[in-house]
């Protein structure tokens, strides 16, 4: 994941229904976090929920990913953060 807005920001990511698991600091602006590989077992592969939030605690993104659109942290071309995308309908 990149962080491509101006402020750090506290990624966070869930399978619907389950816990919610974040980063252990906050992604400065411009900078990339390897979260782990987004998807895999079990069979089929849930959707991935993504969360940003800013300093203040306000969520900034929030978007669903569906297993067509996760990819491996080695793709090489990391998932953009940018605050006001919220699509996690």
């Amino acid at each position: 994941m990149r962080n491509d807005g101006t402020e750090p920001i506290t990624v966070v990511r869930s399978i619907p229904g389950a816990r919610e698991y974040s980063l252990p600091s906050p992604l400065e602006p411009g900078k990339i976090a390897d979260v782990g590989f987004v998807g895999g077992p079990p069979d089929p592969r849930h959707d991935i929920i993504v969360k940003a939030f800013d300093q203040s605690g306000a969520l900034v993104y929030c978007r669903r990913f569906t297993p067509r659109e996760q990819q491996p942290p080695s793709s090489g071309n990391p998932i953009s953060v940018k605050p006001g995308d919220l699509r996690c309908a």
